[in-house]
């Protein structure tokens, strides 16, 4: 049986709060729902019923959290946004690009953010997920960079168990780093490693050094955050914006931080999970159960942001998710007792009205 989810006057106990809904030995997959980035998670959004208990508290601790130590918080945006270099949102750090461009001090802000990002490098990855980040002026950083440690710590990841990926070179991370972490625990990484350590934003102005925090599940016995053993969490990048580093963003996928939990797996998440044991019990689908569910995800959930198909900038991204999904199936050459019977695995875990969407899609096969 899973615990009950804790109110919003219930979190000032932040630790307690967690503790509640991170019990494995009280999880099944039929009743530990986690919710798919169709319906917005963040609280104050009102999420709905079938929102995930741990998501929920995750979000709702990072803003009450952030919000206790001075960062503003903002809630999340829509996906539509209103940026010449993006198609839709993808990260935190988007919303305060115009203020980086132009040297404006942003203070301390923290948010939460349903992102999308068409670009897939493997099937593991999701078009959809949800961000908890914070975008700070520079002189901030330690302060950041030690609260995002904080936070991981009340959601139940050791804080012996991060380790942090950065360039040699990056003296103001290192330096950083140095103040929250042991020497066996800081790793150097080159542009070319399996750790990112440079970004663009769009802008030719815009550029970022930065560093990735991983985490070592449990059981495992090494220090090299280059092995399967260790997940990555999240980043924390310096922006510099022509002017030199003026700005910090630290970045986190919240799918990410609970695939902790699960052997860094985000479909051995119980909502994703649950969904792909549905179907696979779908001979025709061939082992491609995973692609078939994250191109569903990633659909409805531009569907639900009122973002249809077509030609130009978020319209193009949801043609080619509603392409792929739809050659797919087309591939199959299924008939509507096939397609009836995707959906009835399906019902458990999405509204009647998600999944009318989903069937009035299908007609277009």
């Amino acid at each position: 049986m899973v615990a009950a989810v804790p109110g919003p006057d219930e979190f000032k106990n932040p630790e307690q709060a967690i503790v509640s809904v991170l019990r494995p030995d009280e999880f099944c997959r039929e009743s530990a729902q986690f919710p798919s980035g169709i319906l917005r998670a963040n609280i104050s959004d009102g999420a709905s019923e079938r929102s995930a208990p741990i998501l929920r508290v995750f979000l709702e601790i990072f803003r009450a959290f952030f919000s206790d130590r001075g960062y503003e918080y903002s809630d999340s945006l829509p996906l539509r946004v209103n940026d010449p270099t993006l198609l839709l949102m993808n990260s935190t750090v988007a919303v305060f690009k115009d203020e980086m461009r132009v040297d404006q001090g942003i203070g301390k802000r923290a948010m939460t953010q349903l992102c999308f990002r068409s670009k897939q490098k493997t099937d593991d990855y999701l078009y959809s997920f949800n961000m908890a980040g914070v975008s700070a002026d520079i002189s901030h950083l330690d302060d950041a960079y030690g609260a995002i440690l904080d936070y991981l710590e009340i959601c139940k990841i050791p804080r012996d168990a991060i380790h942090v990926v950065l360039h040699p070179e990056d003296k103001t991370l290192v330096a950083a780093s140095r103040k929250l972490f042991k020497p066996s625990h800081i790793h150097h990484a080159t542009e070319n490693g399996k750790y990112h350590v440079r970004w663009k934003f769009g802008y030719p102005e815009l550029s970022g050094r930065g560093l990735t925090l991983a985490a070592k599940m449990e059981g495992g016995d090494d220090l090299d955050p280059f092995l399967p053993s260790f997940v990555p969490l999240g980043n924390v990048i310096l922006v510099d914006n022509g002017s030199g580093e003026r700005y910090v963003d630290v970045g986190f996928g919240v799918e990410c931080i609970l695939s902790y939990f699960y052997n860094g797996i985000i479909f051995d998440i119980p909502f994703f999970a649950g969904q792909l044991e549905g179907l696979r019990e779908i001979e025709w689908l061939k082992g491609k159960e995973k692609f078939l569910l994250k191109a569903l995800l990633g659909f409805i959930t531009l569907y639900s942001e009122g973002i249809l198909p077509g030609s130009k900038k978020e319209s193009y991204v949801a043609a080619k998710v509603q392409n792929d999904l739809f050659a797919f199936l087309h591939q199959l050459d299924k008939d509507p007792l096939d397609i009836d019977l995707l959906f009835s695995k399906l019902e458990q875990f999405y509204s009647k009205e998600e999944i009318a969407v989903l069937r009035e899609c299908a007609e277009f096969l």
